[in-house]
């Protein structure tokens, strides 16, 4: 275990949870390709409206039959179909008018269905970078990072050229 995990793990203790490198592999990979992906498609800063600009400006490279797009829209479809797990998320008014419009089948274009997926794994950033996220769940997070990390890797690779 490394000295980081042990240092968190004494930190929540008195919630009675402990995490293990494995709980965190998938968040680690993410911090790594969204460094990534910061650094190749937005000069090394990035925000929600340069996101919905880049699609914007990329849409044709993506392939809404793709394999990797297909299976990011359906998890992510079903999983904010829950009102809970959907508010947690902390959209603004904009990504939250949008999400309940791909949710409700009003919005079913790639554009939309694209900038939904993004959004999603904005505020995952968001959420894990300014400390929404708490330790004591993170282990609950893995699927979501599991597949956010593939769509990203997915997303940098259409919008680099």
């Amino acid at each position: 275990m490394s000295d980081a995990i042990e240092w968190i793990n004494r930190k929540i203790i008195n919630e009675g949870y402990k995490i293990n490198a494995e709980d965190v592999e998938e968040i680690r990979d993410f911090t790594l390709i969204w460094n990534l992906l910061e650094n190749i498609c937005f000069e090394n800063y990035v925000k929600i409206d340069k996101i919905n600009n880049l699609i914007d400006s990329k849409i044709d490279k993506f392939n809404e039959n793709n394999e990797t797009f297909r299976e990011t829209f359906k998890y992510f479809y079903t999983r904010y179909q829950d009102e809970h797990k959907l508010n947690a998320l902390r959209l603004n008014r904009t990504m939250k008018e949008l999400t309940k419009k791909i949710l409700n089948n009003t919005y079913t274009d790639k554009n939309n269905k694209l900038k939904f997926i993004m959004a999603v794994i904005y505020r995952y950033r968001n959420n894990l970078f300014h400390g929404e996220k708490q330790m004591r769940y993170i282990r609950l997070q893995k699927e979501n990072f599991k597949i956010a990390n593939k769509f990203l890797m997915y997303f940098i690779e259409k919008c680099k050229g």
